[in-house]
């Protein structure tokens, strides 16, 4: 097993969704080639050809407990024989998460620039060259994946070429990383405040002890999906065309506001 760790450049910035901020790691000591030597073994974990580009990221939060989201993988691969690359994203506690595998067929060049975000189209049936998207990660979910986990340390990006006779290489691979540090730290203080289902796949039920004035739903990136007037002490809020992942209700009622995580099935 070949295993290449490379230097990256990390810049946190602001954005105008309160005090949001977005972490961008990227590998910059790149490319690294990918030999083509292929494997007889259907086991990326074992292949001789197993290639790990790492980078760091610095900030520590939690993954959904701090609302702190995986919200873009991009990768960067050049390869003659598209189907023959197993990749996956690999946290700093070690968690696999598969992104492509065997797709592609005999197309060269096919992950140019590839986002993957959850919620994305279906990289199994979409049509190559992958540099439309954004992809979903075919083994599932970021928020799923990483629960629980914590965002500081190395996230690799591994690739194994399961084939032999083609050769490609690895030019670019970055991670971004989303807080909505003012939501996920501020108070909740609306009294005898209760929400349920959660997890809920299609209708969100909120009620309170004083009467609720206003309820949005914010996504992890910032972005209001649902915003709601409301003059009762209990409303229903329907999340059906909502994508599977982690939200934020505010609620407010007779001056108190309180923000809460709700999941998305």
């Amino acid at each position: 097993m070949k295993k290449i760790t490379f230097m990256c450049a990390l810049l946190v910035s602001a954005l105008s969704f309160g005090q949001d901020y977005v972490i961008d790691a990227a590998a910059t000591d790149v490319p690294v080639d990918l030999d083509g030597t292929g494997t007889s073994t259907a086991d990326c974990a074992t292949a001789p050809n197993l290639v790990i580009a790492t980078v760091a990221a610095e900030d520590d939060y939690t993954i959904g407990t701090d609302m702190a989201a995986i919200t873009g993988v991009t990768i960067d691969l050049t390869h003659t024989w598209s189907s023959d690359l197993d990749i996956f994203l690999v946290s700093p506690a070690g968690t696999e998460l598969e992104l492509s595998s065997d797709n592609g067929g005999s197309a060269d060049d096919t992950y140019a620039m590839t986002l993957f975000t959850d919620g994305g189209e279906d990289i199994t049936t979409a049509t190559t060259p992958y540099s439309a998207g954004p992809y979903a990660p075919e083994g599932g979910t970021f928020a799923a994946a990483f629960e629980g986990e914590t965002t500081a340390g190395d996230w690799s990006l591994k690739v194994c070429d399961d084939a032999g006779g083609d050769t490609g290489t690895i030019a670019g691979f970055s991670l971004e990383i989303t807080v909505p540090e003012a939501l996920s730290t501020g108070e909740n203080n609306v009294d005898g405040f209760s929400m349920f289902p959660n997890p809920a796949s299609n209708v969100l039920n909120v009620t309170a002890a004083s009467t609720i004035s206003s309820i949005k739903v914010y996504n992890l990136v910032g972005q209001v999906v649902v915003n709601q007037r409301v003059n009762a002490l209990s409303d229903a809020i329907d999340v059906s065309n909502l994508k599977t992942g982690a939200y934020l209700v505010q609620v407010t009622a007779e001056g108190q506001t309180g923000t809460y995580k709700f999941i998305k099935q």
